[in-house]
């Protein structure tokens, strides 16, 4: 009789834990505007990050991988190359601030709906023993990432994310982070728009 209802109690825990729905955390802010439509605005053109407090202030990795996972999302990406051909002629810098008239024309120039902006805020730590300097040991880390989707018609921010190393645990990409939620939340978040 025991080792029946054992069995029983041991059976309703175990069921009740796989009928339970996983859903995973969140650990990137985001903010999506009322006005974003994703099957509207697919077409996008990604930027290399602006690096803050380094003289070398663009950066190329964080904004390829952003790109690789935001084309598995279903967004169509404009080749880097193409985004720098017309940069250079329009005479623009990659890490400047872009005017809403030129933002309109390099849009039309790119045939994209949105433009991604990245920000990358970097760490600090000297080595060991050698006070403020930069010695044997020192290195930059990480410390927050910022990403906005910008429309190039109105200049609206349409997503905002921002992820920084005291919201994940240790061992996760932020980057990775900040795609995850944006794909979460934009197929929450349309996903619900089509319905009303």
């Amino acid at each position: 009789m025991r080792k029946t209802l054992f069995t029983v109690i041991a059976m309703a825990t175990i069921s009740g834990c796989v009928t339970e729905t996983y859903r995973p955390r969140n650990y990137a802010e985001l903010v999506i505007s009322d006005n974003y439509n994703f099957f509207k605005s697919r077409r996008i053109a990604v930027l290399p990050f602006i690096v803050s407090g380094e003289k070398e202030n663009t950066r190329y990795t964080e904004s390829d991988k952003l790109s690789t996972k935001l084309m598995k999302m279903g967004f169509t990406v404009v080749e880097r190359t193409l985004l720098e051909q017309v940069f250079s002629e329009l005479k623009l810098s990659l890490t400047g601030a872009i005017s809403p008239d030129k933002l309109k024309q390099i849009g039309g120039m790119l045939s994209v709906d949105l433009i991604v902006f990245g920000t990358l805020e970097m760490g600090y730590a000297p080595a060991r023993g050698t006070g403020e300097g930069w010695g044997q040991g020192a290195y930059y880390f990480l410390t927050s990432v910022s990403v906005r989707m910008v429309d190039v018609t109105t200049g609206e921010v349409m997503v905002s994310a921002y992820c920084d190393k005291d919201r994940i645990p240790y061992g996760r990409n932020m980057i990775e982070e900040i795609a995850e939620s944006i794909r979460r939340d934009l197929i929450d978040f349309d996903g619900k728009k089509k319905d009303e």
